[in-house]
């Protein structure tokens, strides 16, 4: 599917990168909604999704250098796409914050990435019959809501000690 299954297709780095990028960015959104500020949440996303980016993307490289089968056009491959994956994370789920009332805008960039995480789950599993799309597509949807309610509580307490 998606011509992902052959050696070399840079699925690693477009799955992880999505993962990344999607977990990163509702940490962001939840944690930092509790500032009650659309302006400092936008410059947030966008400035965290593209230093998350380039890190995962640079991190992402050396971890394929360290391992002996992967060709230079491979890694370049998983590289890019990396980057794209996680950045195109953040801003798929930065577009509501840009357009909506704050409180919609995080309600629909919740929703949205746990979509995109179901949608994900489903896209490995068909890469990899080994697991169940079904099961797969809800452990990364309450990997997303692990990681938005733990992110929003953080952000509550914070606001409320008035650091």
């Amino acid at each position: 599917m998606f011509g992902f299954r052959k050696r070399g297709s840079g699925v690693q780095g477009i799955t992880y990168g999505v993962m990344d990028g999607v977990l990163t960015c509702l940490g962001v959104i939840m944690g930092l909604s509790a500032a009650g500020n659309k302006f400092f949440l936008l410059l947030a996303v966008l400035a965290v999704g593209l230093a998350d980016a380039l890190a995962d993307s640079a991190a992402f490289h050396v971890g394929q250098e360290t391992e002996t089968h992967h060709q230079k056009r491979e890694i370049r491959k998983s590289t890019v796409l990396t980057f794209i994956g996680v950045f195109g994370g953040f801003l798929v789920l930065g577009i509501p914050i840009l357009f909506l009332e704050l409180s919609t805008a995080i309600l629909v960039s919740g929703v949205m990435g746990m979509a995109i995480l179901a949608g994900l789950g489903y896209t490995v599993a068909s890469i990899n019959p080994k697991h169940k799309k079904s099961r797969l597509m809800w452990e990364y949807v309450a990997m997303g809501i692990f990681v938005s309610v733990v992110t929003y509580f953080v952000g509550r307490l914070v606001v409320g000690l008035g650091v």
